[in-house]
């Protein structure tokens, strides 16, 4: 009896801890934004209308503080934007985002310039007190109080739909009674601002009671699958945000993006995949610790996550560690004490996207748009793994124009992988593989090979799971990239 009320007293407080990342952004940043001017007016670049076709939906948020790096989006790499936030309080009223008002011409450009992309706009309404969201759902008068302002916003902007992000609301609330709640939103928004109008809904990506996900995507368009903060500040053994597999050890299971999938998400993964957004994060978390080790006992957390863009300097400056637990990679120093700086690079962001189409989910989120500043390598790797301009088996025939090395598939790998690539004319080509610190392993391919589109493979035997590196080279131009095996 005392093991079980631990156990029941431990999934409770995951319950209310998990998944509150957006909660925390939003807080801190209104406090800042209270005590330093806002940032400046954005310069607009000329709008990107490459012939790129994306093949997976690609979602991502802009967080009110993040506006002034709108600047550096792809808008044809993308196919919604949610303005975060407009919050929702317990009367049904609804507030715009911290800085609209003060930068609402710019706010406007950011809607312009992505719907003349042909990205959908959504506004993203937001409550994260329990007390709050009951009262909204089950208020018949503040229910509708809340949709006719929701109706106005869309009309008044010319949004494309909504996003709803009630996090941590009661157990008992979650189930009918917040698919009824949506159900009635879908009508009264489709049937005042248009069919057409989208309605999806932000979910945890662990199930600790009550959920009913099948029956929620049922209600709406899509659901985005928050898959980041399974470690987070209330951690109290370091890990990264979003881990590949592996997870917490005091968590009784391994809590993880795949286990998300294939245990929480099971049946509309297998029958309705298509209505599934697997967002992902472009932070991290840098913790204190007691040690330099993964999961190791932690002493505080950094008052700000770390963005993609900051992480490249930082890795520079350490050394890259992959440990095997997690498929995300990390750093360490010591100062006073041990710092661990977990962030996820394209290598392993890219483990993830494979995810999305190995399993053909509706497409991939991002939280948040921005953290990745001027950086292209994010943006490059959507384009690798979700756009269908890339050249592939099916135009195998056709020349290409460039040089390019494709990610293993599949990749994790066991026992075997393969990895194409494509030239322009013909040159000498190699491919090397190297272990985590360097060393060469295997020769794949050294000869002359003519332009198109080609595959080598990789058989693991003799190898230990771990990461390793392959290295293409072809004339002058050399390319690297990351795979993992696991045995």
């Amino acid at each position: 009896m005392k093991f079980s009320s631990i156990i029941i007293l431990s999934l409770l407080l995951f319950n209310i801890l998990f998944s509150q990342f957006h909660k925390e952004e939003k807080e801190y940043f209104e406090k800042k934004y209270s005590e330093i001017d806002d940032l400046n007016t954005i310069n607009y670049p000329q709008i990107q209308k490459g012939n790129i076709e994306l093949n997976k939906s690609v979602f991502g948020f802009l967080p009110f503080w993040e506006l002034s790096n709108a600047d550096f989006l792809r808008y044809n790499l993308l196919t919604h934007i949610a303005l975060f936030d407009f919050y929702v309080d317990a009367r049904g009223d609804v507030d715009f985002p911290f800085n609209w008002f003060y930068k609402k011409e710019d706010w406007k450009k950011v809607i312009a310039n992505a719907q003349l992309a042909g990205v959908k706009v959504l506004m993203t309404a937001v409550n994260f007190d329990k007390d709050d969201i009951r009262t909204i759902l089950i208020d018949d008068e503040i229910k509708n109080n809340f949709f006719n302002n929701i109706v106005d916003i869309i009309n008044e902007y010319n949004l494309d739909g909504i996003i709803i992000d009630f996090e941590g609301p009661y157990v008992d609330d979650r189930g009918q009674l917040m698919n009824d709640f949506v159900a009635d939103l879908n009508f009264v928004i489709k049937q005042n601002a248009g069919q057409a109008t989208i309605i999806a809904f932000a979910t945890p990506s662990i199930n600790w009671g009550g959920w009913d996900f099948e029956g929620l995507a049922d209600q709406c368009d899509f659901l985005f699958i928050m898959a980041y903060d399974y470690f987070g500040s209330w951690s109290t053994l370091s890990g990264p945000t979003s881990p590949l597999w592996g997870g917490n050890p005091t968590s009784f299971e391994d809590l993880n993006v795949t286990s998300t999938l294939e245990i929480d998400y099971r049946y509309l993964v297998n029958n309705n995949p298509e209505k599934i957004i697997l967002g992902l994060p472009y932070y991290g978390i840098h913790f204190y610790t007691k040690d330099p080790l993964p999961n190791s006992e932690v002493l505080g957390v950094a008052e700000r996550a770390p963005r993609y863009h900051e992480s490249i300097s930082v890795y520079n400056q350490n050394r890259k560690i992959w440990p095997p637990d997690f498929g995300v990679p990390y750093t360490d120093w010591l100062d006073s004490v041990w710092n661990q700086y977990w962030i996820d690079d394209d290598s392993s962001l890219g483990m993830k996207f494979d995810l999305v189409n190995d399993k053909d989910l509706l497409g991939v989120g991002i939280w948040a748009l921005g953290y990745d500043g001027s950086r292209p390598e994010l943006w490059e790797l959507i384009e690798e793994k979700f756009s269908s301009t890339i050249t592939d088996a099916k135009n195998e025939n056709e020349l290409p124009d460039k040089f390019i090395l494709y990610q293993n598939y599949p990749n994790p790998f066991n026992p075997a992988t393969s990895i194409k690539y494509q030239v322009a004319s013909e040159m000498f080509i190699s491919i090397i593989v190297y272990d985590a610190l360097g060393n060469e392993i295997k020769v794949l391919l050294n000869e002359v090979k003519p332009p198109g589109l080609h595959e080598a493979k990789l058989n693991s035997d003799g190898l230990t799971s771990g990461v390793y590196f392959y290295q293409l080279k072809a004339g002058n131009k050399i390319s690297t990239k990351k795979m993992v095996l696991m045995k």
